[in-house]
């Protein structure tokens, strides 16, 4: 594992501010950066809509020493070939996954015990349909395949069956809410939903204002009151 440089004073944080795992990554990293006095820290949301632009902006403006960010790759997309920062790249994983090849600290989560409480969360209020609402996002996907993997486990122990919806890149918000609509629809009443962010849980809420389908119930492992993430499974009606 590298660390970095003492000698480093600018250091530009990269995480999206939409999601739980980003977030507590982020938490992590200020911590410690609360104990280095030398250390002049900047954040960039990935999550914005003005996320590339700012993220030029900020590295040929501030020119940092270090980025920190997550070992999606996307990094090497972005980087100016005439800057030359440090890049300390964290990883999230599952407890088998032992590859870290493009990470220098690895995280590790426990899908299937956060997939387990969800579904207890459901069966102890007498939900017998269920369904997963994840998405196709190169920059959550494999995290969102997760979840559907360990929930659509979990439930098969238990011989219950679960519908699962992925949301499209690349699609408009108004057309994945329209997706979302057709979804929903389709799904039998009622019905437990983990969606797995707070971002999907907020479109499945828009999408069943717009159809006025209010017959079931949706689990969120995430917090979006930012800065006090919790993975406590939310139930909405």
């Amino acid at each position: 594992m590298k660390t970095l440089s003492h000698a480093l004073n600018r250091v530009l944080l990269l995480f999206s501010h939409n999601n739980i795992a980003d977030r507590e990554r982020l938490a992590g990293v200020l911590s410690y950066a609360a104990t280095r006095s030398d250390w002049d820290i900047r954040i960039l949301d990935r999550s914005s809509a003005t996320y590339a632009s700012d993220y030029l902006q900020t590295t040929k403006e501030w020119q940092p020493d270090a980025i920190i960010c997550v070992a999606t790759g996307d990094y090497r997309k972005v980087l100016p070939v005439w800057s030359s920062p440090q890049v300390f790249k964290i990883k999230l994983e599952p407890p088998e996954d032992d590859d870290d090849s493009d990470a220098d600290v690895a995280v590790r989560i426990d899908a299937q015990a956060l997939a387990m409480a969800v579904v207890d969360h459901f069966t102890e209020r007498q939900y017998h349909h269920f369904a997963y609402y994840g998405t196709k996002a190169p920059e959550e996907a494999a995290y969102s395949s997760l979840g559907e993997h360990h929930f659509k486990s979990v439930l098969r122990k238990r011989r219950i069956d679960c519908s699962c919806f992925a949301e499209a890149t690349g699609a408009s918000l108004s057309e994945r809410l329209e997706q979302a609509t057709v979804w929903l629809n389709a799904l039998p009443k009622p019905c437990a939903i983990w969606a797995y962010s707070d971002v999907l849980a907020h479109h499945l809420i828009d999408a069943c204002r717009s159809a006025d389908v209010w017959n079931f119930s949706l689990a969120t492992s995430g917090d979006d009151q930012k800065g006090g993430a919790q993975s406590v499974p939310r139930q909405v009606k």
